[in-house]
């Protein structure tokens, strides 16, 4: 009866329902619908009984928080430890309140919410993370990769300015040119290794 009672008032305010008869039956329709949300619980279901089967929920890999209510009779602190311990969220007592009940399940709406932000929030933080290791990665290897070539550059055209057949003429000019050009570009890598050693980027280089 007041099964029926509860069940009739949750459709009222717009929940979708599903009951059983027995703690055992309860178990398989939880283990089944990975859907649920909510779950109002009899400590003293036959078969199963609430604490077991709240244990039992809470072992099970859930892409979602399950939220879960204990109903009972009993009263005391050393139940309620023992409920909690078990995995149950909150509590109602018998005899059941409609008032009650209504702002049992808004709690346990605003809590379902909060937890699925949190976990989008840390799947967020997550790939970031990952995104940051890559880019890390990709400039120390794009780096050093630039290294070696510019090396060898920057010798062979220091190498070209000490050349006394090419000075006084356009040749000596370019040569100029294209050593300040290489040894600026060679900051650049040192400065962006130094960076992403450190795990920084800077927006800023200095350069000169």
């Amino acid at each position: 009866m007041i099964r029926m009672l509860m069940e009739r008032q949750l459709v009222a305010w717009g929940h979708e329902v599903h009951t059983d008869s027995d703690g055992a039956e309860a178990m398989r329709a939880i283990e089944k619908d990975t859907s649920l949300q909510v779950l109002l619980l009899d400590w003293m279901m036959p078969e199963l009984d609430g604490l077991e089967v709240c244990r039992r929920t809470r072992q099970l890999d859930r892409d979602h928080y399950t939220f879960i209510v204990l109903i009972t009779s009993r009263s005391g602190k050393e139940n309620f430890l023992t409920g909690m311990s078990a995995g149950a969220d909150d509590f109602m007592t018998k005899p059941l309140d409609s008032d009650e009940l209504l702002v049992r399940m808004h709690s346990a709406e605003r809590v379902i919410h909060l937890q699925s932000e949190a976990k989008i929030q840390a799947a967020i933080a997550s790939e970031l993370r990952e995104l940051d290791q890559m880019k890390s990665t990709f400039i120390s290897l794009t780096s050093h990769e630039l290294r070696s070539p510019l090396s060898l550059i920057l010798l062979n055209l220091e190498l070209l300015s000490t050349n006394k057949a090419l000075r006084g003429n356009d040749n000596q000019k370019t040569i100029v040119s294209l050593s300040a050009n290489a040894q600026r570009l060679w900051r650049i890598v040192e400065e962006t290794l130094k960076a992403s050693s450190n795990g920084k980027y800077v927006k800023e280089l200095n350069l000169e």
